[in-house]
Formats: structure tokens, C-alpha cells, sequence
């Protein structure tokens, strides 16, 4: 199997067909960082489909200083930043509707079906902490999405958002500081 990179220097040479093999490898990466932004599975797949397209766009010129997925997962930050902040100029932006990896965080009762209790429960945690998460300031939000729900380094994350290394790791600080504070009545329990 060809590395993303012989990949691109593939289509570098004109070989555009490579690029399916490119999409389908980050394709559900991408999906589920965008899911992150946007609440609507429309508005989702709306912004990978223009992640890949800018990536499609933008490949001829890319230079390996980082790797591929790195910078996709820039291109799809911003694709699904926009979109959320054109919702919101309209005055329609809803929170989000499902984090990646929140459906593991809730224990199950023994028959491995969630018990009324525990989905209720799920829910609600899942609303504290959508509710958390969207009250960080967006460089915050945006370093913990990809640190805690896609596993990024923090370098990966500088990377990624065009950041030092330094303000990566200040931004998750504070971030989990926040979060402690906002969800602290709720970790009591």
C-alpha cells in the first residue's frame, strides 16, 4: 500500500486519480471532526465534501512540511468554522448535536442494552457537556476537539490549526480550567 505521500507526488505528476484513494482513507476522519461543528448530518457532509474539494484544489501546491491529514484536518477546522459562523450571522446556529466518542463515556447495564435510566443519563451528560464544550472560545473548543475526541498531539494541533506549540498547550489549560469550573456540580454526582 502507497503512503499518502507517493500518493500525492502521484498526483503532483498528474495523476488525479490517486485523490479517490486520498479521500477514501480521511474520509470519515473528516466526517466526524466536521461533526464536531456542525450539528445538521447535511451541513456535515456538505463541509467534508468542500474540505476535499479546497484539498483537491490546494494539492498540487502542498509541501510535506507537515503531514497530509494534518493538514486536511486544517482545511476542515476552517470549512467547518465558516459554515458555523455563517449560521450563525443568520441567527440559527444550533449546538451541537453529537460528539464523536461521547457514545462510550456512559456505563450500560449488564445486558449490554442502556437501561431508560442510563439513557437519559447519557443525554443529559451529553448536553453538559455539548454545552461546556461550546462556551469555550473557539481556539479552546478547537484544541480539545482535536486532542480529546480525534487524539492529536499537541504538535499535531499546532500544526493543524497554524498555532505554536506554546498557545496549543495554554489553550487546552485553560480549556480543561474551564470545563473543571462548568462541569464541576456535575462530577460531584
Amino acid at each position: 500500500m502507497q503512503t499518502d505521500q507517493e500518493l500525492i507526488d502521484r498526483f503532483q505528476q498528474g495523476d488525479e486519480s490517486t485523490f479517490d484513494e486520498l479521500v477514501r482513507r480521511h474520509e470519515q476522519r473528516i466526517r466526524a471532526l466536521c461533526g464536531c461543528y456542525l450539528s445538521d448530518p447535511q451541513d456535515v457532509q456538505d463541509a467534508a465534501q468542500e474540505t476535499f474539494i479546497r484539498a483537491f484544489r490546494g494539492l498540487p501546491s502542498f509541501r510535506p512540511e507537515a503531514r497530509f491529514s494534518t493538514w486536511l484536518f486544517r482545511i476542515a477546522i476552517h470549512t467547518s468554522l465558516n459554515q458555523v459562523r455563517s449560521r450563525r450571522r443568520r441567527g440559527w446556529m444550533q449546538a451541537f448535536s453529537r460528539l464523536p466518542g461521547m457514545e462510550d463515556q456512559i456505563v450500560t447495564s449488564g445486558t449490554g442494552a442502556p437501561t431508560p435510566l442510563e439513557e437519559v443519563e447519557r443525554a443529559e451528560q451529553q448536553r453538559l457537556i455539548r454545552a461546556a464544550l461550546d462556551s469555550l472560545p473557539e481556539e479552546q473548543r478547537t484544541a480539545v476537539i482535536l486532542h480529546r475526541f480525534h487524539g492529536l498531539k499537541y504538535q499535531e494541533i499546532a500544526d493543524a490549526t497554524g498555532s505554536s506549540l506554546a498557545a496549543v498547550e495554554a489553550r487546552i489549560h485553560r480549556a480543561k480550567g474551564r470545563l473543571a469550573v462548568l462541569l464541576a456540580d456535575y462530577m460531584k454526582e
